[in-house]
């Protein structure tokens, strides 16, 4: 069974692995959240925390 948090921490990794290959650059906005959920396949809820996760990181 895959966990929230296992799902949290690879949309982390995919974002940062995004962000760090210049997809898309610091700063700039992401796509809306209904459109990067489904483009990841997953739910709004577990992107959402995974943004807040990036936040706390910085």
């Amino acid at each position: 069974m895959i966990t929230s948090s296992t799902v949290v921490n690879s949309v982390v990794a995919k974002l940062r692995a995004a962000l760090a290959s210049g997809e898309w650059r610091s700063g700039e906005m992401l796509p809306g959240q209904r459109e990067l959920a489904e483009k990841l396949g997953i739910s709004r809820p577990s992107l959402r925390e995974a943004i807040i996760v990036l936040e706390t990181l910085g």
